[in-house]
């Protein structure tokens, strides 16, 4: 059964995407480079999930969000205000991922250890703020 899942592109004032590293015992791409996000709970909106997603991994709190994408039970969400500091020892599920960085789109297209699906996104990476 395949589950719902929100995804948040974090994008600073100078064009640069939040990534997150997936733990070295991580079941799904163990290692690599991810956005931020995960499951849908039951009855929750996607968008709740996407606020609470990043809000449990990076510690981070939405102001203002815009749905960018849908596909099949994914949706992507680009969050252009938030208030906070990525910090994972603070998040309460920070544990989920090693280390963060800050990437532009060029650098995560050609990187190495980013989830594959990632770089098929790149269009959603060169969005303009709401």
């Amino acid at each position: 059964m395949n589950k719902r899942t929100s995804l948040v592109v974090v994008q600073d004032c100078i064009g640069r995407i939040l990534l997150l590293k997936r733990s070295k015992t991580d079941d799904w791409m163990p290692g690599y480079w991810a956005l931020p996000g995960g499951h849908v709970n039951l009855l929750e909106s996607y968008k709740k999930a996407a606020k609470r997603e990043l809000k449990e991994e990076t510690n981070l709190i939405v102001r203002k969000m815009a749905l960018v994408d849908k596909r099949n039970k994914n949706q992507i969400w680009l969050v252009y205000d938030w208030s906070g500091q990525v910090d994972l020892q603070k998040a309460s599920h920070g544990f989920e991922h090693s280390a963060f960085i800050w990437m532009y789109p060029e650098e995560i297209v050609l990187h190495p250890k980013v989830v594959p699906e990632l770089k098929s996104w790149q269009h959603l990476m060169y969005l303009e703020k709401f």
